[in-house]
């Protein structure tokens, strides 16, 4: 049997651990792991590992409405280079509330992508009566704030549980980003009365407290209706033991994280205000290790980027008041490269990388019959890395069209050497080689859409 490419040589990871096996592919699929086929092209990854292609959940990308913050061509190049071959995105300028607002979205984005992409929908008080037709024309999940935030209105306790009944009703999964809106409120009016305006204001806004009632009450609603959640970018210890809790007392609840509650703390959001608003924020630096070791003790699902991009001039409009900048950090060409550092620093694995970067994402959005895994049958997305090698984060090197990084002048270990998606090469020796439209649009596997009805 002659096949049409085989990756030689390197080591194979899943989150089992790893083999040296080739990997032999055509047609785009995974057709062997391990044996001796006769292949027409070969990559030579000996000295290198070989994970899974990057599957990020958690992407925004405002185009059309805002572009000069990202596209999809910049955006998706900026994931490639990062060795993401699938993501989510949704964003909230333009979201997706009806099949109608799909349909357009669907339209503008043929032939935009440089990787495979699929949909998120928001959930709100007034697409109730929608929710149903979106999952079956192929959205992910439905977002969620527990918070009045970027233009989304707060999801209250009451609408939450019909909400979630609903989705239970058709096994949907919705992605809930939980900051207490009182709480937050109230924090809001106190400091803006007391004038402050820099980075601590940032910090006294968005307490931990917040976030620990708005995930007790969701992970509680979840377990009483039977729904399957996910708890958006999780910051602290304390917010893992909430959900533990709900999840032994049976809550379906998956957890994502992201690198920036891993390496930024309050000193940071302190020292540089609005460049470090996000939300919810760094939490104090003494969890940072702790996050890592929950990370590698299974305790998160995922690891995903929450790109959100805004531009300089954006945030440097919060110089003197963090209160006139957005929310937001670019992140969707770093998440691999910080936690290939984390490997390479002891504090995880890379089988552990290759759960929550890949088959975590994967298995949680219903995608693992095609993506997350280097298995034969699968799409031959892969990345091979050099964990002897370093990368140099500098704001000149960014692929994102806003041209900086909270990251800038960081060495990190690893690098990303090649990125493969559906068997070809997308990616090599720091050169974008995908061009627009290589990346297909995917409907959630099992719903009417990806079946090929539409409505």
């Amino acid at each position: 049997m002659a096949v049409d490419l085989v990756i030689r040589g390197g080591r194979v990871w899943s989150s089992r651990g790893s083999t040296m096996e080739d990997i032999y592919v055509s047609d785009g699929k995974i057709v062997a792991v391990g044996g001796e086929l006769d292949a027409s092209e070969r990559v030579d990854a000996s000295g290198l590992e070989v994970l899974p292609g990057v599957v990020d959940a958690h992407v925004h990308i405002p185009d059309p409405d805002i572009p000069e913050r990202e596209d999809f061509l910049t955006g998706t190049a900026a994931a490639l280079s990062n060795g993401t071959t699938t993501l989510l995105e949704h964003h909230h300028s333009l979201p997706v509330k009806n099949v109608a607002d799909l349909r357009e979205k669907e339209a503008y984005l043929a032939g935009r992508s440089l990787v495979d992409f699929g949909l998120i929908a928001h959930g709100r008080p007034d697409n109730l009566d929608d929710l149903e037709d979106l999952w079956q024309q192929g959205i992910y999940a439905f977002k969620i704030f527990t918070c009045a935030l970027h233009g989304a209105p707060a999801v209250p306790s009451d609408v939450m549980l019909d909400l979630f009944r609903r989705v239970a009703a058709f096994d949907g999964y919705c992605l809930v980003h939980c900051e207490d809106d009182r709480i937050t409120a109230a924090n809001e009016e106190r400091l803006r009365a007391a004038g402050s305006v820099g980075g601590e204001a940032i910090l006294g806004w968005r307490t931990l407290e917040a976030e620990l009632v708005a995930v007790a009450t969701t992970t509680l609603l979840a377990r009483l209706t039977g729904a399957r959640i996910g708890i958006a970018h999780v910051s602290h210890p304390d917010v893992l033991d909430i959900i533990k809790r709900e999840q032994e007392s049976g809550a379906d609840v998956a957890v994502e994280s992201c690198p920036h509650y891993f390496y930024l703390n309050d000193e940071i959001v302190r020292r540089r205000g609005a460049w470090a608003k996000f939300t919810p924020p760094a939490r104090a630096h003494e969890f940072n290790d702790e996050m890592w070791r929950r990370l590698e003790g299974g305790e998160i699902d995922m690891i995903s980027a929450d790109h959100a991009p805004a531009t300089r001039e954006e945030k440097s409009r919060g110089t003197e008041s963090m209160w006139e900048a957005p929310f937001g950090i670019p992140g969707v060409e770093t998440t691999l490269a910080l936690m290939l550092n984390g490997a390479a620093e002891g504090w995880i694995s890379l089988a552990t990388v290759a759960r929550v970067m890949a088959e975590g994402p994967a298995r949680v959005y219903g995608l693992s019959e095609r993506k997350g895994a280097l298995a034969p049958g699968l799409d031959a997305d892969m990345v091979l890395v050099d964990l002897e090698g370093s990368r140099s984060l500098r704001h000149e090197d960014v692929r994102s069209r806003v041209g900086w990084t909270p990251y800038d002048g960081s060495t990190l270990k690893g690098s990303t050497v090649m990125t493969i998606s559906r068997g070809s090469v997308v990616f090599w020796d720091g050169q974008v080689l995908a061009d627009p439209g290589w990346g297909t649009y995917i409907p959630r596997p099992g719903s009417l859409a990806a079946d090929g009805v539409r409505v």
